[in-house]
């Protein structure tokens, strides 16, 4: 029998089963939280930080079962990104035998589990038989894990400021440098805290349009405690990528409800309700940008009001060395950005070899020379998306994943035509772009180098909207 007769014997199979609500695709439903609960707490909380071999494995044989059993029972094996996943798959295995020899290390691999997890997300909500209910369950799980991260990184720096030193304690969460610090740096910490912002207003806009009065209420209240912690958070840490994800996010967001109204006015021209609609969303991103600012005063003043109330001289004068993280014409980043972002592909570039199959994820080459006169300092990632995928997986990897991304914005721009009016599908779009939007900056959402958050979350929304796209769910 051939591969192709018996993939759609199994599909046949699964769809008969599946029309009497029951089957393999009802089972992974109902089994998806015990399934992505731990997966999330391991990825999200950083346990401890998934480098621990056993919390790998872990998560690398339960992503692979339920990949697998996505493609059989799903309809996966003639769709083009799960071949281009494949592809990318089998690719980079490949790479790393050509450059290492015969070795099975790949799968042991902290690339190769973040790869799968992934994959895990991006399946189960193409394979669920209710995507709308999954993904609620995956929002409510995600957001109120992501919630008990941010306790326990503000529970764990507010009390390293009692102390005359202040406890270094960079993973579970401390002040330094005047930002808020966790999960190895300020900026992993604010793309966690990003995620939690995008989730929470994801869930916030499905409970308006999908759940009835009496569950809205409590769901909604939910939502908003852990947007506003995730917010609060966010401004602590000072990740300015974070804060310009975010702000493009609300300002497509509201910009698509303002573009409805001026769309139903034909009384104005068109040039000028493209002039309104570039003003509301430059307006709509500086304000949310200065809205993050805010977060430094309230602990600050807060800090201090409770340091005199409980006599700690020691609360008052560290608080005194937090400070705004904000944009400045005087900060260098952008140039050091430019001078990583040149050095990346000058190294990428420097012979063959590199220039087509990278130096492979299981290397442990690092970006040298970046700054002149400072031969010491070596960077693990290029701090652009694409340009990291270049670097570690040479162009034949870049152009499968540029591949991925042009069949996700196609789903991302059919959901924004067949849904303009809806604001939970035109957030789900919002979410996709402002996480992309980072990746001009850092290597989110696809790298091994960083954490996982934004990766998970951004390859749950992608399947999400190539659902939605799907003829069943929109019959439904």
């Amino acid at each position: 029998m051939s591969f192709r007769r018996f993939f759609s014997k199994m599909q046949h199979m699964s769809n008969e089963e599946n029309s009497a609500n029951s089957g393999p695709s009802y089972a992974i439903q109902k089994s998806s939280i015990l399934i992505i609960i731990p997966i999330i707490a391991i990825h999200v909380l950083c346990l401890p930080s998934y480098t621990d071999h056993f919390t790998r494995i872990v998560s690398i044989i339960t992503g692979i079962c339920v990949v697998s059993f996505c493609f059989f029972f799903g309809r996966f094996y003639d769709d083009i990104v799960t071949r281009l996943m494949i592809l990318f798959g089998l690719y980079s295995f490949v790479d790393c035998l050509y450059s290492f020899g015969i070795s099975l290390k790949y799968f042991k691999s902290k690339a190769f589990c973040v790869f799968i997890v992934c994959l895990l997300f991006y399946y189960l909500v193409r394979t669920v038989p209710e995507p709308y209910r999954y993904f609620s369950n995956f929002l409510i799980i995600y957001a109120t894990i992501s919630y008990f991260l941010c306790l326990i990184v503000l529970s764990s720096s507010f009390i390293s400021l009692l102390s005359d030193s202040p406890k270094r304690d960079i993973i579970r969460g401390c002040f330094q440098n005047g930002r808020l610090c966790a999960l190895g740096n300020s900026n992993f910490l604010g793309f966690a805290c990003t995620a939690i912002i995008m989730v929470s207003v994801c869930g916030f806009l499905q409970t308006e349009h999908f759940y009835s009065q009496k569950t809205m209420m409590p769901r909604k209240v939910f939502f908003v405690l852990t947007g506003l912690m995730g917010w609060f958070c966010l401004g602590l840490s000072g990740s300015r990528t974070s804060f310009v994800g975010i702000a493009f996010m609300t300002g497509f967001l509201l910009w698509g409800r303002l573009t409805t109204h001026l769309t139903k006015n034909s009384a104005l021209h068109p040039a000028f309700k493209i002039a309104i609609n570039a003003v509301f969303f430059s307006l709509t991103c500086i304000i949310v940008v200065l809205s993050l600012y805010l977060p430094v005063p309230i602990f600050s003043r807060f800090g201090c009001f409770l340091g005199r109330v409980i006599g700690n001289n020691n609360l008052v004068k560290n608080l005194g060395t937090i400070r705004v993280h904000d944009f400045s014409v005087e900060d260098t980043t952008g140039l050091e950005r430019i001078m990583i972002w040149e050095r990346t592909l000058s190294l990428s570039f420097k012979n063959l070899r590199h220039a087509l199959l990278g130096i492979t994820p299981l290397s442990n080459d690092a970006i040298t020379r970046v700054y002149p006169g400072r031969h010491d300092v070596s960077l693990v990632h290029a701090h652009n998306f694409l340009l990291d995928i270049l670097f570690r997986y040479g162009l034949i990897g870049l152009i499968i994943w540029i591949a991925i991304l042009f069949n996700w914005c196609k789903a991302a721009i059919t959901v924004l035509l067949r849904y303009r009016d809806h604001l939970f599908y035109r957030c789900i779009v919002a979410s996709m772009g402002g996480i992309l939007i980072m990746g001009i900056a850092e290597s989110v959402p696809f790298s091994h180098t960083v954490s996982n958050h934004l990766g998970i979350l951004f390859f749950s929304l992608c399947g999400f909207a190539e659902r939605t796209t799907e003829r069943k769910i929109l019959s439904e």
